[in-house]
């Protein structure tokens, strides 16, 4: 009989991923104390599994004695031969774009039950927002994971909190435009990016701050995404 996921243990390496995780979620660097406390471990408990993936590359640590999760992780993400391949195809059409239009342009692919967020490249206005590579973005609270939802290139238990309406006015328009559900004052917009299959691999998005005595027309940047998004499309 096969064992279940869950019957598998491996001490040493459940406490190496439970770092792992853990560390992925803060915001500043954590001294052996911290982290103890953090995962309900004792300093001891906890020296060892941080010391090796410091020595590995996983970790980093300041001048205090502090660690921080280094981007070893997002760099092991983006050498996936298919996140590789869309990177390359991506980055050239969305940089075109941003420097164009002025926005930050960000690419989100489907990871497991959430939006991994694949690649993000400042716009060229004086204020632009810039996004974290390697986020996961909530599908059913975020523009791109309502996009990647409404084509069942990703599936989350939480699904049916969003309208069906929504999602099928996703697919009659072919694109999503919403206020942002974290942050006051900003749209997002997206739109699906499609391999040669015609299938749904990524989303391709872009998070407008309200600009004072801004000119630039909502319909001209929606056109320039499907427009960016289909030359991505090409190059796959």
């Amino acid at each position: 009989m096969k064992k279940s996921k869950r019957s598998i243990q491996i001490p040493a390496l459940d406490r190496g991923l439970d770092l792992i995780e853990w560390f992925a979620k803060q915001s500043e660097p954590a001294t052996l104390t911290q982290i103890a406390q953090g995962l309900s471990l004792s300093v001891s408990e906890v020296q060892r599994p941080v010391a090796c993936l410091h020595a590995r590359g996983y970790l980093n640590r300041s001048s205090s004695a502090a660690y921080f999760i280094s981007g070893k992780i997002v760099d092991l993400a983006q050498a996936l031969p298919v996140h590789f391949k869309l990177r390359q195809a991506a980055h050239g059409p969305m940089a075109i774009f941003a420097r164009t239009c002025g926005e930050s342009i960000h690419l989100s692919v489907p990871d497991g039950d959430a939006a991994l967020l694949l690649l993000d490249v400042p716009g060229g206005s004086l204020v632009r927002l810039s996004l974290q590579e390697g986020a996961r973005l909530d599908p059913v609270r975020t523009v791109s994971g309502r996009i990647l939802l409404a084509y069942g290139a990703i599936r989350h238990p939480e699904s049916k909190k969003v309208e069906q309406s929504v999602l099928a006015r996703i697919r009659k328009l072919g694109y999503e435009s919403a206020r942002s559900f974290q942050v006051e004052g900003i749209t997002d917009t997206g739109v699906p990016v499609r391999n040669g299959d015609g299938k749904i691999v990524a989303a391709l998005a872009i998070s407008c701050l309200k600009m004072k005595g801004s000119s630039k027309s909502a319909k001209i940047l929606l056109k320039g995404l499907i427009s960016c998004a289909e030359t991505i499309s090409d190059g796959i």
